[in-house]
């Protein structure tokens, strides 16, 4: 995955740290479609345009010679620091940054990106005091506002991160990585039940990548398996659990959720098949009744699915989990295991 800069003179990251550089690339996207692109004259289109594109050596060149004849423009330094950044060239990139902040000091996005610039160049003290600005200048800043968190969590003030995560959040409450680096603050203040619940919180929006398998792996050590980590074929799909409705054999709405998310692995790799595994503990019938209608939901929902492609079995004892150094016993459960691909 891309990332803003070179990481290899830093020191060995935390999971908290690797979420935060995870994630630059989806947040750089991001910024590129909502910053507030500031007032421009029509021969700088070309180079925003370049840039926008994601063809930076070009932008380069296009502000490079601009800035000969107009070395005070603002967004021509501005747009040159961000395209240094984006080719990993931190040291060059902060100079057009600064300059672009010293030509328009009240602009909260040239403030964050100087931020960010200070980031790459691992000066923290003067990152964090960027984003401080931008946020005077704008307190809905989101960006400022989430890497202001994130410059709290690298130096470990765990209260303060929390604080900003939950500013984000209350801007926009869909901000992965406020949700995720919220549990790990959770997790390092010791607050398991808050951090299982935003375990949670982010599962419900966020399932597929390498992020929901560790949060889901997080929440399963805690003997918690609302969400469910499957081996489908070679690939692994976290799902919310399948539960029936208490003793009977409507599958909950949540359950529908998961079913939809197999189905179309199922539809996807037409050479997987799977084995539909129900546990009611001391009560086979019930978990055979399960199993059967299970089957029955996942081929009228997706018809080219064939029946053969399905085996299921059931158990009137309880699921045996083991995750992390603990054995968990679910009284009632589905499991699915790839039969053959």
């Amino acid at each position: 995955m891309k990332r803003l800069h070179n990481l290899t003179a830093r020191k060995k990251f935390s999971e908290k740290t690797l979420f935060r550089k995870c994630f630059s690339s989806y947040l750089f996207f991001l910024l590129l479609i909502s910053v507030l692109t500031p007032p421009f004259v029509p021969a700088e289109l070309n180079g925003i345009t370049l840039f926008e594109q994601e063809k930076y050596e070009q932008a380069i060149l296009f502000f490079s010679g601009q800035l000969k004849t107009l070395p005070d423009n603002p967004v021509g330094n501005f747009y040159m620091g961000r395209s240094l950044l984006s080719l990993n060239q931190a040291a060059k990139a902060i100079d057009y940054l600064k300059k672009a902040v010293e030509l328009q000091p009240n602009n909260p996005d040239y403030r964050f990106w100087l931020g960010v610039g200070y980031w790459a160049n691992m000066a923290f003290d003067r990152e964090r005091q960027s984003y401080l600005k931008a946020l005077k200048l704008d307190p809905t800043h989101l960006q400022a506002r989430l890497y202001l968190g994130h410059s709290y969590m690298d130096q470990n003030q765990w209260q303060a991160a929390l604080n900003q995560y939950d500013r984000v959040l209350a801007i926009d409450p869909a901000v992965p990585d406020a949700l995720y680096n919220r549990a790990l603050v959770f997790k390092q203040l010791g607050e398991k039940a808050d951090e299982t619940n935003a375990w949670i919180s982010y599962l419900s929006r966020y399932r597929s990548g390498k992020w929901a398998l560790q949060a889901a792996e997080h929440l399963n050590g805690y003997g918690d398996f609302s969400y469910r980590i499957y081996l489908l074929g070679s690939r692994r799909i976290v799902v919310p659990a399948i539960h029936f409705e208490p003793a009977g054999s409507t599958l909950t709405t949540e359950s529908l959720q998961a079913i939809e998310s197999i189905g179309d692995v199922l539809t996807n790799k037409r050479a997987l098949s799977l084995h539909l595994i129900t546990y009611v503990k001391d009560n086979p019938e019930l978990a055979k009744f399960r199993a059967k209608i299970l089957k029955k939901y996942i081929l009228e929902t997706f018809p080219e699915i064939k029946p053969l492609r399905l085996t299921v079995s059931w158990f009137g004892v309880s699921e045996k989990i083991d995750s992390g150094t603990r054995t968990y016993v679910l009284n009632e459960s589905v499991n699915i295991i790839t039969r053959n691909e």
